[in-house]
Order: C-alpha cells, then sequence, then structure tokens
C-alpha cells in the first residue's frame, strides 16, 4: 500500500515536466531566465492542448433529459434525425477552425440521415474574431447542404456576439441559451421553432 501512495507521484504528467525543466533552468541558466523558460514552455503547452481540441458526440441517457458522450455510455442513444455534438473545449483563435472542420466531417457523414445539428458551445465562455468568422463560414457550409443548426448551451456573452454577428444574414441558425435537451426538442417539434 505505500507503494500506491508513492506511484501516483510517479507518473509523467505535464506539471511535474514543467517542474523539472524549471529546476533544470534555474540552476543551468539562472532565476530569471529559468523562470522565463518555464513559463515559456508552460504557455506553448497550454496552447498545443487547446489547439488540439476535438469533439464528443452526445446521445440521450436512457430516458432521462439528460445528454452525454456516447462512447463513454453505453446506454446513452443517439435521437433519429439529429446530430448532436459538443467541442471538448472552448472556442478560441488557435482551434476555431479545427474543432469546426470536424463538426463539418461529422455533419457531411452523417448527411443522408440527419435533418439538423446540434452544437452546445457550453465550454465557451466568450469568442473571438476569428472564431465567429470560423462560425459564420461553418454556417454557409450547412445552409449549403440544407441542415438546420441549434447552437444550445450558449452563455450571455457568446450569444450576444453571435447575435450581432449574424444579424440577419442566418435566419436557419437557432441560438439558444437552453439545454441540449430544450434544443432536440425544438428540433424534433417544429410547432416550437
Amino acid at each position: 500500500n505505500d507503494r500506491l501512495i508513492f506511484m501516483r507521484y510517479t507518473v509523467w504528467r505535464n506539471d511535474r515536466l514543467i517542474s523539472t525543466i524549471s529546476v533544470l533552468a534555474v540552476l543551468f541558466i539562472g532565476v530569471l531566465q529559468g523562470l522565463l523558460v518555464a513559463v515559456g514552455i508552460s504557455i506553448i503547452m497550454m496552447l498545443r492542448q487547446i489547439a488540439n481540441a476535438s469533439i464528443t458526440e452526445l446521445g440521450r441517457l436512457g430516458n432521462s433529459h439528460d445528454f452525454v458522450s456516447l462512447s463513454l455510455f453505453q446506454n446513452a442513444n443517439a435521437v433519429e434525425g439529429l446530430l448532436i455534438l459538443r467541442p471538448d473545449q472552448a472556442l478560441f483563435f488557435a482551434n476555431a477552425d479545427r474543432i469546426l472542420l470536424l463538426v463539418r466531417r461529422a455533419a457531411d457523414f452523417t448527411m443522408a440521415h440527419t435533418h439538423t445539428v446540434i452544437l452546445s458551445l457550453e465550454l465557451s465562455n466568450g469568442l473571438d474574431t476569428t472564431s465567429v468568422e470560423a462560425l459564420r463560414g461553418f454556417f454557409l457550409h450547412l445552409r449549403q447542404s440544407g441542415k438546420r443548426l441549434i447552437l444550445a448551451r450558449l452563455k450571455d456573452p457568446v450569444h450576444d456576439v453571435l447575435q450581432l454577428a449574424l444579424g440577419s444574414d442566418f435566419p436557419e441558425v437557432l441560438l439558444s441559451r437552453l439545454s441540449v435537451s430544450h434544443a432536440v426538442r425544438t428540433a424534433t417539434e417544429p410547432t416550437e421553432a
């Protein structure tokens, strides 16, 4: 049992890598330069992690109102006619194009049996100009493929920015601050739209 206590400290993680590099840099090139090296490496590792973001396909968990990862929960089921996706990172300039390309590919792959794409942006607290432009390109692509788009779980700053950026250019894009469950209801019951 004592070995198990210490084993978790020997697992190589990013924070341990940065700590080791910081100590070595301070020892070999000085305190200020060593700290600058550590900060630089931390920023590079953070940007690399965020830029390598992925998306998760969501499905309904049993008969509940919860939508969870289809790959992690065996009793979650996709909703017929809908593709429900959630980026695993907040959208920002370094990952917006990559994430929306993944969403576009997923939408194209399911084109025959999908009429609506629901994109949950719950992890995004704000959007920069690059992200907004990437979203506009994505909206155009979905319009050309004849799919409807619902953006769900938008935080207020994201909702406000998108309302301003979209104007009346994309009437088929529905912006919702509400849950994925509400977006699914909206997509499956046209009278609520």
